[in-house]
């Protein structure tokens, strides 16, 4: 199950829960924001323990009854951009990210500092582009997850993730 906390302007798009205290001993934590591109909704999930980013681009409210799968399909294709799918890790995501659980947002100063960075970094790639959306699948191609954190040592989103899905697979 994934706990996503949703930022102010999520949680006025989805249904959220109040927090519990089975959300924050969770391993599976994830902030999510809704973002703007080119007047058209788009969601933004970072994962707290990695920063790995997860965009997923131009939805529509219907879109929304069917979040979990959605969020699903757009955690796999950015593990494909990002060389880091392997099929024996099938069993291992369906397990633990098919399911989504809304939840108010945390204020998780440190997650949401590197999810309105990230956006920045995305929002100012994008700015002078003719078509902002196929701009920002350029941008989650090529540098969503490889920008440097500096609170993590300058390791980027990608390598984080590396570490916790080879955590799963030894």
């Amino acid at each position: 199950m994934v706990n996503v906390f949703c930022t102010k302007k999520l949680e006025a798009f989805v249904k959220t829960e109040e927090r519990t205290l089975e959300s924050y001993t969770s391993d599976n934590n994830w902030n999510g924001q809704l973002i703007l591109i080119d007047r058209r909704k788009c969601l933004y999930f970072i994962h707290k323990r990695t920063l790995y980013a997860v965009l997923i681009l131009d939805i529509l409210k219907k879109d929304l009854l069917k979040l979990d799968q959605l969020f699903f399909d757009g955690l796999v294709n950015q593990l494909k951009i990002d060389n880091l799918y392997q099929p024996q890790l099938d069993n291992y995501l369906k397990e633990h990210y098919s399911s989504l659980k809304l939840f108010k947002t945390d204020n998780d100063q440190k997650t949401l500092g590197t999810l309105r960075d990230n956006t920045m970094h995305l929002k100012s790639y994008i700015e002078n582009k003719p078509d902002k959306i196929v701009a920002a699948t350029r941008h989650q191609k090529h540098s969503l997850n490889n920008i440097p954190i500096g609170s993590r040592k300058f390791q980027n989103g990608t390598e984080m993730m590396k570490s916790e899905l080879e955590n799963y697979l030894i």
